[in-house]
């Protein structure tokens, strides 16, 4: 399902970030919890936030580990799993070498909000993907297939 994505979204040229959201998902959580330091990782967390959910907040985390030069510090003071980050850097580069010699385009949205939009639409066709709404007193969606939220979703808590 997430090659589909990807084609689709390399059509409408935004493949960077879908395949950088495609890894981030695939991999153990980016976020480093353990107990004691909950406080300090919601706000680390709340530093990346995007309104429009998780994938935004993720290119967000990918953006700033990329721009910190890739630093084991940097990952360090904002709370992320450093390993993680490292994995999502070697399964991004795999793909993106798939995507070049399956004959896709690869190319980055103007902005985070283009991407999410454009993911959208690309996962919108797909049969069983669907976006859920998060409303302040309950939860809808996702009923079908029996779907669980990644604990280290925004929607979780």
């Amino acid at each position: 399902m997430v090659s589909k994505m990807i084609i689709a979204c390399s059509q409408l040229g935004c493949s960077e970030e879908i395949i950088t959201i495609a890894v981030v998902l695939s991999v153990q959580s980016i976020w480093i919890s353990r107990r004691g330091i909950q406080k300090g990782s919601d706000e680390a967390k709340l530093r990346f936030a995007a309104a429009e959910g998780d994938h935004v907040t993720f290119l967000n985390v990918y953006k700033g580990f990329h721009q910190s030069g890739k630093s084991s510090q940097w990952c360090n003071k904002n709370y992320v799993n450093y390993h993680a980050m490292r994995k999502v850097l070697e399964v991004r580069e795999q793909l993106k070498r798939i995507t070049k010699r399956i004959g896709l385009v690869l190319k980055s949205c103007e902005s985070d909000m283009q991407a999410y939009t454009t993911m959208r639409l690309c996962s919108s066709s797909l049969p069983h993907y669907r976006f859920s709404l998060w409303q302040p007193c309950n939860y809808e969606g996702f009923v079908l297939h029996g779907f669980n939220i990644r604990l280290d979703s925004f929607m979780y808590k």
